[in-house]
């Protein structure tokens, strides 16, 4: 299976264009509208069936049907980009005043367009189905849930599910595939803490909100590290204060944000519970009151073994097998979860970090970039692992 559809330079060189033109042209999330077109009119110039645009608003799915019965496939990219200024000196930089492809979802959506053209001139010798979703607002966890419910994973029902992300802590050449979670679970926390305000000059005549909220920042800093095993991964930080008044009044409320985030959904359910009951005893402990609010983002991405076995030897064709890793899961949320709830599914990270000495650039930063070798290793892995995944009744695969 692994020869019946390849990268050439020719396709190569075209996909790197994609990219830089897309990085080029960002677009934040529901406003994907240009990158959308160039998508759908390159599935129609390559002889998808069903090309759907509007999914989700800006979304865009479609259908290559093989020619061999065998799975269905839905390969994944994320379109949208960052309000971020970017600040990298590239050539094809950002032309978009305040927007930024600051994660590598245009690096995504050229790959996937490509490999589709790889699959889309062996289609009669190709087994199974592929079918498509190049995703909106996956930076604001709102666009998967919107295309599932749009039926993208049915009729006939997706048998896996494979998609990719540039990671800006993966050396550049290496490939790195969770074999659990691949993505935390995320939650947005909201607490809202209420005594009794006034003049800052008599503490004593006040219930005092600000010294509660101290506490209680405190001890939620503590819970992840006292209350998880360190073989697990969890994330609870609090990252807003807001509350009204001035050097000399104390507040009647303070209200805080954060979040929680976990590798299992178990662990997050126990870190949410414990964290409601230590910020309630302890604004009863200084005679406040607390209203503690859970706001469910996305679940954990959960890398399938099967699926993981497959990705782990299409990897190994394209980079060698020294340099496929078993990386941790990135505690960062991403909505490709609500794809793999619904079937087997693996997310490949594609190390973008330089390997000649210069600084790197994290996700999110005005200063990320990727690497145009990673762009095409990206390419040839998600090649290799979809005609693996197709192929894999095959008696020849």
């Amino acid at each position: 299976m692994s020869g019946i559809a390849t990268l050439d330079d020719r396709l190569v060189a075209s996909m790197l264009e994609t990219w830089r033109d897309l990085h080029r042209h960002p677009e934040l999330a529901f406003h994907e509208f240009r990158t959308a077109g160039i998508v759908a009119e390159r599935l129609r110039g390559l002889g998808l069936e069903d090309v759907r645009e509007g999914i989700a608003e800006t979304g865009v799915t479609a259908t290559l049907p093989g020619g061999p019965p065998g799975p269905t496939l839905l390969l994944r990219a994320e379109m949208d980009a960052l309000p971020i200024t970017e600040d990298t000196g590239l050539p094809y930089a950002s032309r978009t005043d305040g927007v930024m492809h600051a994660c590598g979802h245009d690096a995504h959506t050229a790959i996937l367009l490509t490999v589709l053209e790889a699959l889309a001139a062996a289609r009669d010798a190709l087994p199974g189905v592929v079918r498509v979703a190049f995703q909106p607002a996956e930076e604001i966890g709102a666009g998967a849930t919107r295309m599932v419910e749009a039926g993208v994973m049915d009729d006939p029902p997706v048998d896996g599910v494979l998609a990719l992300h540039m990671h800006a802590h993966i050396p550049t050449g290496v490939i790195g595939i969770p074999p659990g979670a691949a993505a935390a679970s995320a939650a947005e926390i909201e607490i809202e803490i209420a005594g009794k305000g006034g003049h800052s000059a008599f503490p004593n005549e006040l219930i005092d909100p600000v010294l509660t909220s101290a506490h209680v920042i405190t001890a939620l800093d503590a819970l992840a590290a006292r209350e998880v095993s360190p073989l697990q991964r969890a994330v609870l930080t609090m990252a807003t204060v807001q509350a009204e008044g001035a050097f000399n009044i104390v507040p009647d409320t303070v209200r805080l944000t954060g979040t929680i985030r976990a590798e299992s959904l178990d662990l997050h359910d126990r870190l949410s519970a414990r964290a409601e009951e230590i910020t309630r005893h302890i604004a009863e402990a200084f005679r406040c009151t607390a209203e503690f609010t859970h706001r469910p983002f996305c679940p954990p991405v959960m890398n399938h073994p099967d699926m993981v076995e497959i990705a782990r030897e299409a990897a190994g064709e394209v980079v060698g097998g020294l340099n496929v890793v078993p990386a941790p899961p990135v505690m960062a949320a991403d909505d490709l979860a609500f794809f793999t709830d619904r079937a087997p599914g693996c997310y490949l990270f594609v190390g973008i970090a330089p390997t000649d000495g210069r600084p790197e650039a994290p996700h999110h930063n005005r200063r990320f970039a990727v690497e145009e070798r990673s762009v095409e290793l990206g390419g040839r892995t998600l090649l290799a692992a979809a005609l693996r995944f197709l192929g894999r009744d095959d008696p020849a695969a």
